[in-house]
């Protein structure tokens, strides 16, 4: 199979592709949920067993358990010292057999280190949820001639016996001709009785080939480029196949159920319906089966990945429909029992498989992002709602969120620079202290949208935080001679700056201050900003430090306010020890392992504080400060969390975020236009919530 990382806009869609004339065709909406996080899934898979479990394979060779909803952290097995993992080798396929939940053992599919396939046995341990390597036995082994085209799957059907698919073994076009070699396994869709009590397999007696000269009597059908993923109807028994093409076309294959097998699906004769190579001479097609859909590569994808029918209860609408997706695509497709398709969503995803639960629902993993998500019914609004707030510039997106949170107006405002974070980082504790909106503006000059604000939120009182050198005696001096009171916070420098701010916020708070600080460097913004929102909501002022000497302004303002704990944002290269002993407060420190991480501890440490429910979710950029700043005051206000992201990717940590809280979370809100958070990102953070 043939795989790239080309990505595609997003866009949810229901688009019709190919009908079959004069058919229905099935209204198909699907919306991601973000589930559990697995490094390249590539199978998923139940055991049938009751257990409500799913497992889930590692290309790289481990098999992961999900039981209880929960990613346990002990893998079932580990075979990575046996797997081959380049190109499209690794552990690739898992099944169960029928009466698991008795016999206690299972099959792996996995290419060795010397590149063939070995399909093998392995029985659980003691532990239910973890497997022995004591025993094993290697049931099948088939050489593979190159690292390509391995196929992987391993199906148990209705009828009890295993079901194989081989890929072609790999190199353009099938080079050796094993699609037609009868004589060799590659190639083929193979059907073996590992129950029969041998160590090893033997042969159904019903096998299409049994007694046939020149053919090997495990195949069950002939012609397949690389079968990637096949399953069968839970209800019907049929067998869906999908086989990767060459340049120019994708197929599906169905058998019904009950088929003896026998069929030859045509490689490398013909790719789908097409003579191979293109422009050849078509050969004889007696003897052949075509499959009953195709698509052809011009409309951009050109690896597609089996799926399932569903037979799930969640999505009535969805009953008897297939379901398949194409890898460099990120395009989902449904397909009803007249072969007629439609697209149900299109994105920028990789789809390496699809995964069914015991109760029918299906999953996907995306490769790249290592993120398995749930379908869920696209008709059906989203539980959490999310929206963006934003403006055409910084400017812009602080008025939009200052009308937001004060839809009333405010009688007192809070300007800071939008230019340069330091004297900036500590203006969300004097925001929140004066109940009044957070509004940024150029150093140099008076904006007529900050005074048009003003003036249509009632603003009689203004706070400038920051010397000259961040707001300007022109800015200073135009508010006055607007009308407005102007009081300016400031300091000798940015550590300075952030004292007095402290002190102001406890002189308006009075007995009502918590006696915590948190404290921050102050040469970068990330860990400060992470903390905004609680300081609006009244935890504590924001603090700043030079990593390894605390200035004399922050341990007096600390002092003079009667600070009684101190919580450190980042790690100790951030915030050092020693500058935790010259501060001389009870410490808590919320660090990770960049700033990302950072603010997932800093919203886990709220949380665990009861600071905060994670009830409401404010997403913004952690390249730039001004939208994270300003957009902390929504946040804050509804004691919700900021968390951080880069405008183009979701980055692992707040995936993480988002996944562990979407049972808590009821709202969300991005701050920022699409140079901050993209539209690709604003729609991954969407899947991220339920």
């Amino acid at each position: 199979m043939k795989r790239s990382a080309a990505l595609l806009a997003l866009v949810l869609v229901v688009l019709l592709v190919a009908p079959a004339p004069g058919s229905a065709v099935p209204s198909v909406s699907i919306r991601l949920l973000a589930r559990w996080r697995v490094p390249q899934a590539i199978t998923i898979v139940n055991a049938g067993d009751g257990s409500g479990r799913l497992f889930v394979l590692e290309k790289s060779g481990k098999v992961r358990v999900i039981k209880g909803g929960q990613l346990l952290a002990t893998p079932m097995l580990d075979l990575t010292s046996k797997v081959s993992k380049g190109a499209e080798q690794g552990l690739l396929g898992i099944a169960f057999p029928p009466g698991f939940a008795t016999k206690q053992y299972f099959y792996v599919n996995y290419t060795d280190t010397l590149g063939d396939t070995v399909i093998a046995r392995y029985h659980m341990s003691a532990n239910p949820d973890v497997a022995t390597t004591v025993g094993a036995q290697t049931v099948l082994k088939v050489d593979q001639p190159y690292a390509n085209h391995n196929g992987g799957g391993i199906v148990f059907g209705p009828d009890g016996y295993l079901y194989v698919g081989m890929g072609d073994g790999g190199g353009a076009g099938d080079p050796l001709g094993n699609g037609q070699r009868t004589n060799v396994l590659p190639g083929k869709m193979l059907r073996i009785d590992t129950e029969n009590g041998s160590a090893t397999y033997g042969i159904p007696p019903g096998n299409p080939f049994v007694g046939s000269t020149g053919y090997r009597p495990e195949i069950w059908a002939l012609g397949m480029r690389n079968p990637w993923r096949f399953s069968f109807d839970r209800m019907t028994g049929a067998l869906y196949i999908a086989d990767v093409g060459q340049n120019g076309w994708e197929e599906i294959d169905v058998e019904p159920a009950g088929f003896g097998g026998g069929r030859n699906y045509g490689w490398n004769w013909y790719e789908g319906n097409h003579s191979y190579p293109p422009g050849s001479t078509p050969r004889s097609s007696a003897g052949l089966t075509f499959p009953v859909y195709e698509y052809n590569h011009t409309t951009g994808g050109d690896s597609i990945t089996g799926g399932y029918v569903y037979r799930g209860s969640a999505v009535p609408g969805w009953q008897g429909l297939y379901f398949f997706a194409d890898f460099e695509w990120g395009k989902i497709w449904a397909m009803d029992a007249s072969n007629t398709t439609a697209l149900g969503l299109d994105s920028s995803l990789l789809f390496p498989t699809f995964g069914e639960d015991e109760s029918g629902e299906l999953y996907v993993s995306e490769y790249f992002d290592s993120t398995i998500y749930e379908l869920r019914d696209g008709t059906v609004p989203p539980a959490v709602g999310l929206r963006r707030l934003q403006g055409s510039d910084r400017y812009a997106t602080a008025i939009a969120v200052a009308r937001d949170v004060f839809p009333s107006g405010a009688t007192t405002a809070v300007v800071a620079t939008g230019e340069r974070f330091p004297d900036a980082l500590s203006a969300s504790a004097l925001s929140g202290a004066v109940a009044g909106p957070l509004l940024l503006t150029p150093s140099a000059r008076l904006e007529q949208r900050l005074l048009d604000t003003l003036a249509g939120m009632g603003v009689t009182d203004v706070y400038i935080v920051g010397g000259t050198a961040a707001v300007s005696t022109v800015v200073e001096r135009g508010l006055v001679s607007a009308g407005y009171t102007v009081t300016r916070v400031d300091g000798t420098d940015r550590y300075a700056t952030a004292a007095n701010v402290a002190r102001t916020v406890k002189g308006i708070e009075g007995p009502a201050f918590s006696g915590n600080v948190f404290l921050a460097r102050g040469d970068l913004f990330p860990d400060a900003l992470a903390a905004a929102p609680l300081a609006y909501a009244g935890h504590g002022p924001v603090l700043l430090t030079r990593p390894t000497a605390l200035p004399a302004a922050t341990k007096s303002a600390a002092t003079a306010i009667g600070a009684t704990e101190v919580t450190v944002l980042g790690s100790t290269t951030a915030v050092s020890n020693t500058v935790l002993s010259a501060l001389g407060l009870p410490a808590t420190r919320w660090q990770g392992a960049d700033r990302y991480s950072t603010a997932y501890q800093v919203a886990a440490g709220a949380r665990g504080r009861g600071w905060t429910t994670y009830s409401h979710i404010g997403i913004a950029t952690g390249l730039q400060y001004p939208d994270g700043l300003t957009g902390a005051t929504e946040a804050g206000s509804r004691n919700g969390v900021l968390l951080l992201t880069k405008p183009t990717a979701l980055p692992v940590p707040t995936r993480t975020a988002l996944i562990g809280h979407q049972a808590d979370a009821s709202s969300a809100t991005v701050y920022g236009g699409t140079p901050a958070v993209s539209a690709d990102t604003y729609q991954i953070i969407r899947w991220h919530l339920p």
